[in-house]
């Protein structure tokens, strides 16, 4: 063997050294940061860290603000998104890696048995949506509107659904929007003091990475997606079906981008 071709050996496996000397991050947002999730995307992280030989790190977000500078800044290497982002992060160089086969069916979910009654005395009421920035809050939006509570109503964002959810319990006049399979495995002395109500809203996920990320990390995402298929079925995909939403959040995502980069 050449020294020119033994120097070029060399400098791919500094390249596969230097590569593993920070670890690969996997990040959510703020609605998906509890255990819950940290325990359903172990196993997965566990087979990339076998895969990839590389340190894998799950990450959660204390506000979409944060998790937002995370992929625009590209902090993490791997993001849990849902489809409304799909044009915003795509704009950022972002493509899809895995897809949730069924949408999660968003519910809501309270412990008021006359809303009639809270809206007539006109008592505040907390409304519970992660984020801001997500179809889930214009649903709440939406639904607040309906039923004639916006003069009343207090927007809390920023939480994650298991610390809503204790919320609810604690405090009257509140409503959680969640997803159903979040609301139905709950424990059951929980569940029962709970009144759902379907909104008829879906919203589909997705892992996406850097397009110019390493085919190594895509394809060991694709390879570990089966150990995410005990609660539900992610498959491969290059495509972000858009939401009908996708545009309108562009543009807030747009200037939220504007904000953080005049930070």
């Amino acid at each position: 063997m050449s020294m020119r071709a033994v120097l070029f050996l060399l400098f791919l496996c500094a390249q596969a050294v230097a590569a593993c000397t920070r670890p690969y991050i996997i990040q959510m947002g703020p609605e998906l940061s509890g255990n819950t999730t940290f325990n359903f995307l172990k196993e997965f992280a566990d087979s990339l860290e076998t895969q990839l030989n590389c340190k894998v790190v799950i990450k959660g977000s204390p506000n979409f603000e944060a998790f937002f500078e995370s992929i625009l800044f590209r902090k993490s290497h791997i993001f849990i998104i849902g489809d409304y982002l799909g044009e915003a992060v795509e704009q950022e160089g972002y493509q899809a890696i895995l897809k949730r086969e069924k949408p999660t069916k968003i519910i809501l979910a309270t412990t008021i048995q006359d809303l009639a009654k809270v809206r007539s005395n006109k008592q505040r009421i907390n409304i519970y949506v992660a984020s801001p920035y997500s179809i889930v809050n214009v649903a709440a939006q939406d639904w607040a509107k309906q039923q004639s509570l916006q003069p009343i109503a207090d927007y809390i964002y920023g939480h994650t659904y298991s610390s809503a959810i204790m919320d609810l319990l604690r405090k009257p006049n509140t409503v959680v929007f969640a997803p159903q399979d979040f609301i139905l495995n709950l424990p059951p002395n929980l569940k029962s003091q709970l009144t759902s109500h379907d909104l008829n809203l879906q919203v589909s996920a997705y892992f996406i990475v850097d397009q110019f990320a390493s085919p190594a990390l895509k394809t060991a995402i694709i390879k570990g997606a089966p150990l995410l298929n005990r609660r539900s079925q992610w498959l491969p995909t290059d495509t972000i079906i858009k939401s009908k939403y996708s545009k309108a959040f562009t543009q807030q995502i747009q200037s939220l981008k504007q904000n953080l980069q005049n930070r």
